[in-house]
């Protein structure tokens, strides 16, 4: 009798409904992380300012690194 109530209790916190609505908001937080990103980059250089903006202003190219501003 104990096992048949602990199966009942298993199965209601994993129903599909449940199972598909964590699914979704898994799949958001991964599709979301790229454009979460950080658009600065720290290259660690020696004597001055080593954090560059990303950029994406340059069509057809991918995110770049802005060397001038």
């Amino acid at each position: 009798m104990l096992v048949d109530s602990l199966d009942m209790k298993l199965a209601q916190a994993t129903n599909r409904r449940r199972f598909l609505a964590e699914a979704a908001i898994g799949s958001g937080a991964l599709i979301a992380a790229p454009a979460l990103a950080q658009s600065i980059v720290d290259l660690h250089l020696p004597g001055g300012p080593s954090e560059r903006p990303m950029t994406s202003a340059f069509p057809g190219k991918g995110n770049m690194i802005l060397q001038r501003i």
